[in-house]
């Protein structure tokens, strides 16, 4: 069976790149599949995909976003390249948005944060995975502690609502939070726009193709007001993967190691005795 594509992509159209960032943020190099274009959306490969865009002289960037979330640390480093980018960016979110991918979604400028009419949005409390002593396991709740402020506070600065308010929505069913459906997003601040099917008349990402090698020098002859006069003439917007109904993903799935497995085990034996 064919491993499905996922990972970071750039398209390039007349002003605008258009990135894609599929499956889970953060897995380690090391895990990923072996062809560079199925891995993951780690910082790693984004770091060279900004790069690119840097060298494009780009106006616009177009983040499209279909991931139920992973590493915190990766999320929010790619959250800080795209804020620091310099140039317009627009976030849409497809299908299943959750977790750290809801934190580069964050990204976009003012009144471009877009999730689609037929997408579910999940903000949860963070979790780990931790063993050893009591200081080790009080310092590993002290950085969720912290990272969960972090994590409201970014929320709370694209809304009207303040951090506890982000917080205690993070923190329904246990800290696992509530899926949203589109306009509930909208309501909550974590968003400006349900987006359709039809042509988005503010969109201004152009039909591309994938480039597997260096992105062409954007045109520097055209006035940035041409520019913005082009968009919604033969520029069409991204559109969800239609996808059959499935089971809610879970945020918080996880493996166990081998040695957690087997406390696991004798635990279950202990309670049935």
């Amino acid at each position: 069976m064919k491993k499905k594509r996922e990972g970071i992509r750039v398209r390039a159209g007349l002003f605008t790149l258009t990135v894609d960032i599929e499956g889970t943020i953060g897995v380690p190099e090391s895990e990923q599949f072996e062809n560079e274009d199925e891995r993951v959306a780690t910082y790693e490969k984004f770091r060279g995909v900004l790069d690119r865009i840097r060298q494009s002289n780009a106006r616009h960037i177009v983040v499209n976003i279909r991931s139920t979330g992973g590493d915190v640390e990766d999320a929010l480093l790619i959250y800080d390249a795209l804020c620091e980018s310099g140039c317009k960016v627009t976030t849409r979110c497809y299908g299943y948005t959750a977790s750290a991918a809801t934190i580069i979604a964050q990204a976009a400028s003012k009144g471009r944060r877009q999730v689609s009419a037929g997408s579910l949005y999940l903000v949860h409390r963070c979790h780990s995975l931790c063993e050893g002593n009591v200081e080790e396991l009080d310092s590993a709740r002290n950085l969720l502690e912290e990272s969960d402020k972090r994590l409201a506070a970014i929320y709370a600065s694209r809304s009207a609502r303040s951090v506890e308010e982000m917080l205690a929505l993070m923190s329904e069913n246990g800290g696992r939070g509530r899926w949203l459906s589109p306009d509930e997003v909208v309501a909550q601040g974590l968003a400006d726009k349900v987006i359709g099917s039809k042509r988005d008349e503010q969109g201004g990402a152009m039909a591309s193709v994938v480039l597997d090698q260096n992105l062409p020098p954007i045109p520097t002859d055209t006035p940035p007001a041409e520019s913005e006069a082009m968009q919604g003439k033969g520029f069409f917007e991204a559109r969800a993967t239609s996808v059959a109904p499935v089971e809610d993903p879970s945020p918080t799935e996880r493996r166990l190691s081998a040695n957690q497995l087997a406390y696991q085990n004798d635990a279950q034996i202990i309670s049935d005795r």
